[in-house]
């Protein structure tokens, strides 16, 4: 299967010239629900309580031991000392301890759901594309109305393939999910897709796929307006397959583009195609210029 990705007219250009693509923080995106689930507590009662009770537990004898280290008594004063006494004493006091940590449980759930996303925004960049590259709306959307293109990669390529193990959420494609409601989650039971798959369902015409790695290792990182980090990456110029122009880009963009995929060796294997209106019902069509066509064109332009 291939995945596309929607760019304006310069993004493509620039793509073809640079050889990078942008992985982009989530505060960029256009869904302020990006990447933030509601975060209800660290755990569930029990589950928080259990822990409780396990750690208090193990920790009770060390902790008696530490106090007694550090009191003056000599060693026959500390023998008569009755542990079981102590022992009983502060377990007395594990009702009113568990209700300070349920207490600060609840404290501390909002600010480490906001840490999670400042995180995210800080440390990691995504790469968003889609199953869909005649879709209207994302033409309107992402390409600029109609006057950028779609690219087209293969995503089984090797770029996108990195996990560093079977447990790494990242660095290799995953679907999004779409939902009515957002995850209500514990910290205790969430998931990446928890926290980084997931969408209003009112998103789930784009079909997206995601593609999320650190941000540090970025082959190129500027500034943009707004004084947000932008960061680029290397792309192998053989994951990239096609190019897809849309209707409303400009001739001048057109032929700027084919001439550089034409004369630069390493993309003179991408496709290339340009995108038609149906005659008939509000639809895309794309088809392909043969290369000898572009090349006979781009020698025609500059003659």
């Amino acid at each position: 299967m291939s995945l596309y990705k929607y760019v304006s007219g310069a993004g493509a250009v620039r793509l073809f010239r640079s050889g990078m693509l942008r992985f982009t923080q989530p505060i960029e995106f256009n869904d302020p629900f990006e990447m933030q689930p509601f975060l209800k507590g660290l755990a569930d009662k029990p589950t928080l309580e259990n822990q409780f009770h396990a750690n208090f537990a193990k920790n009770l004898d060390p902790q008696i031991d530490d106090m007694l280290t550090k009191t003056n008594l000599t060693d026959e004063q500390k023998s008569r000392i009755n542990r079981q006494d102590i022992r009983q004493l502060i377990q007395s006091q594990a009702p009113q301890a568990l209700e300070m940590l349920n207490s600060f449980a609840r404290v501390i759930t909002p600010l480490i759901s906001r840490q999670i996303y400042e995180f995210a925004n800080e440390n990691l960049g995504v790469l968003c594309l889609t199953e869909k590259p005649e879709n209207l709306l994302m033409w309107a959307h992402y390409a600029d109305h109609h006057r950028g293109a779609v690219i087209e990669f293969n995503e089984n390529h090797e770029f996108f393939n990195r996990r560093v193990g079977p447990e790494d959420d990242f660095r290799h494609f995953r679907k999004v999910s779409y939902t009515e409601t957002r995850p209500t989650i514990f910290l205790s039971d969430s998931t990446a897709v928890d926290f980084f798959y997931f969408k209003s369902k009112e998103w789930e015409y784009e079909q997206e796929w995601r593609l999320i790695i650190p941000l540090k290792d970025c082959s190129h990182r500027s500034t943009n307006g707004i004084g947000l980090p932008v960061c680029l990456f290397g792309v192998p110029p053989s994951c990239i397959t096609a190019i897809a122009v849309g209707v409303r880009m400009p001739e001048s963009q057109k032929f700027e583009l084919t001439k550089g995929l034409r004369t630069n060796e390493e993309f003179r294997h991408v496709r290339v195609e340009l995108v038609d209106l149906d005659p008939h019902v509000f639809a895309l069509h794309r088809r392909v210029i043969q290369p000898d066509e572009l090349d006979n064109w781009i020698a025609i332009a500059t003659a």
